[in-house]
């Protein structure tokens, strides 16, 4: 069966996430999918934080304060989709579409949240070659160690989330979709529930894109392959040849766009990875009064 003949995912019609690691291509996705007749994919809006303070009060020990107003967390949770869907109604109004979608590349942080308030959303997670990750992120300021901890992070966190996610969670690597676009978006619309657009291929970015190799120090390219070589093994990057990928074998006729589930196969083929889940960044953590100084935990009126 084909992409195009298979049955409509159980999340189709839901929300859309884009994540992933920064400078890995989920704005390219993004503005590919937000030119669909029927999609709304709005860029950047970091809300998945202020949904997880909605929860955990910032700077207090205990969480759950609406419990003290008869909600349960199902309930709680149900209100806030409610709020949220409300809030993105507008733009969908506004465009004249029907499904909204956020691309935030780190909000890959937070599938638990998305999961927990949004049980019928469809995650697009997008992956690079790290090494073509790391040099853009070098080149935009940052330390290379710290580039390095930030492509590995945040594609293990998608790794491990994604793959308990099933079919809810689809997987685009940037290479295919600069490679070989409307052979990757047609999977990739289909497994959404989304017919097909031709309006998408009309994107700037898609045209005459070639794939890019990174150029790191030596130092850097040692430091990648010890942190994150098996990660990319997995993902069909080799380490020593930065503009190269490999297919990724799966089942049925499905060679772009990988769900969850033939995630979760590819993991039983790198036991190695994911054994240590990775550390969020400090920034997207609950602000919990045991992480901050006590003086200003009383100064924002929390109890340390």
């Amino acid at each position: 069966m084909s992409v195009q003949e298979s049955a409509v995912l159980p999340g189709a019609g839901g929300p859309i996430f884009v994540v992933g690691s920064p400078a890995a291509g989920s704005a390219l996705v993004r503005e590919a999918l937000d030119r669909h007749e029927r999609l709304a994919i709005v860029a950047d809006t970091g809300f998945l934080r202020a949904a997880v303070n909605h929860q955990w009060v910032p700077f207090r020990r205990s969480g759950g304060w609406y419990k003290r107003l008869g909600w349960s967390r199902e309930e709680f949770s149900t209100e806030l989709r409610a709020l949220y869907n409300g809030l993105f109604e507008r733009v969908l109004q506004q465009q004249g579409k029907q499904r909204w979608g956020d691309a935030t590349p780190l909000h890959v942080w937070y599938l638990d949240t998305v999961d927990r308030i949004f049980p019928d959303a469809v995650v697009v997670g997008v992956v690079r070659h790290p090494a073509a990750v790391v040099t853009a992120l070098v080149r935009g300021g940052l330390e290379p160690l710290r580039a390095v901890r930030q492509w590995r992070g945040a594609t293990l966190e998608m790794l491990l989330s994604g793959s308990s996610m099933g079919g809810r969670f689809l997987l685009v690597r940037y290479e295919d979709l600069v490679e070989a676009p409307e052979e990757t978006l047609r999977e990739l619309v289909a497994l959404l529930g989304e017919p097909w657009s031709d309006r998408m291929l009309e994107l700037d970015g898609l045209r005459g894109v070639a794939v890019q190799g990174g150029s790191l120090d030596p130092s850097t390219r040692t430091t990648l392959r010890k942190r994150a070589g098996r990660l990319a093994n997995l993902f069909g990057y080799d380490l020593g040849k930065p503009g190269k990928h490999a297919p990724l074998p799966v089942a049925g006729r499905r060679r772009r766009v990988l769900t969850g589930d033939d995630l979760a196969v590819r993991r039983t083929e790198f036991p190695a990875v994911g054994r240590k889940r990775p550390t969020p960044p400090r920034v997207d953590r609950p602000l919990r009064s045991k992480q901050v100084r006590p003086n200003f935990v009383r100064e924002a009126g929390g109890r340390p």
